[in-house]
């Protein structure tokens, strides 16, 4: 979910609607290009959380999260994404980099941590280094430090920058606990005719980066079975219209994507994301608060097929 969107998404009226329990919340960057302090978007601080008002009371994202745990579901704080800063390139060092991601999990009460990764910053070797550098220092005190890495994707895989990041990651000894793959916005080049085929380009990408993954373990010198690679891999569709409107993600997209993920063994299948599952007309663009998708008849209809992988 977009955790900095308002108002904020009640996640027990999500569970209590279909029973989804686990979030990814997105997205904590600094507070500023220059400042290495988390926050939510910019705009929330870490501590505090977001929040928003409703019928004159204002109502707390983290009290939702202890609503959650309470039924046994949990979160995973997200850090990065596609606007601000990352806090790997506003720290200028690696130990500031290792207190914030540490003041993040504090905050979260977490041991996990998903750092998407996208835009400019995938090229960006100094961040890249200094993230992975942290990483790797954290890991070094606590070994059970969780690490997920979300990245851009094409039905070929990776980027070429996608893959260095990677490689880097594993050179400086970094336990990747998964890759998540952002399965949209591939562009008609990459992904001609993409109506009604959106569910086998993220086929095709998972499978392209499978490779990848294996040849990268490989040359680490840490080959990896197919099964541990497929379970390291995540998907993470973007619901009905996508930013490049001629694709769109259907119900039925998310059916066969569901059944394949499930005889694959993914470790995470995921869409992008819970505040925009919610029908409305098909626009030309896209929507922050609904799919857009023209099947979409009801509140959480895509998150009702996902639950089927794992609440």
């Amino acid at each position: 979910m977009d955790a900095t969107s308002y108002p904020i998404v009640k996640l027990s009226e999500v569970e209590a609607a279909v029973g989804v329990r686990s979030f990814a919340l997105g997205f904590v960057v600094a507070q500023d290009a220059t400042t290495c302090t988390p926050s939510w978007g910019t705009y929330y601080d870490l501590n505090t959380g977001p929040s928003s008002w409703n019928n004159g009371m204002e109502e707390f994202l983290y009290d939702e999260i202890a609503a959650i745990r309470a039924v046994g579901g949990e979160v995973l704080p997200s850090l990065g994404g596609a606007a601000n800063v990352p806090l790997a390139a506003a720290c200028t060092s690696v130990a500031d980099t290792v207190a914030a991601y540490e003041a993040v999990m504090t905050a979260l009460d977490v041991r996990w941590l998903d750092f998407d990764v996208e835009g400019t910053w995938v090229a960006d070797p100094t961040s890249i280094a200094r993230r992975n550098q942290a990483i790797a220092q954290i890991q070094a005190q606590d070994p059970d430090f969780q690490v997920w890495f979300t990245l851009p994707v094409l039905p070929s895989g990776l980027t070429p920058d996608g893959v260095n990041l990677i490689e880097d990651a594993l050179a400086a000894g970094v336990a990747i606990t998964g890759v998540n793959l952002m399965t949209m916005d591939y562009g008609d080049q990459a992904a001609p005719n993409p109506d009604g085929q959106m569910a086998e380009y993220a086929m095709m990408a998972l499978t392209s980066v499978h490779a990848q993954l294996a040849q990268a373990y490989t040359d680490a010198g840490q080959p990896k079975t197919d099964a541990a690679l497929w379970a390291m891999l995540g998907a993470t569709p973007m619901i009905g219209l996508n930013d490049v409107t001629t694709e769109t993600f259907y119900l039925q997209d998310a059916q066969e994507l569901l059944a394949w993920a499930q005889t694959k063994g993914l470790g995470l299948l995921s869409m992008w994301s819970v505040n925009r599952d919610h029908p409305c007309p098909m626009e030309q663009f896209v929507q922050l608060d609904c799919s857009s998708s023209p099947d979409q008849t009801m509140d959480w209809e895509f998150s009702q097929i996902f639950v089927a992988f794992g609440p």
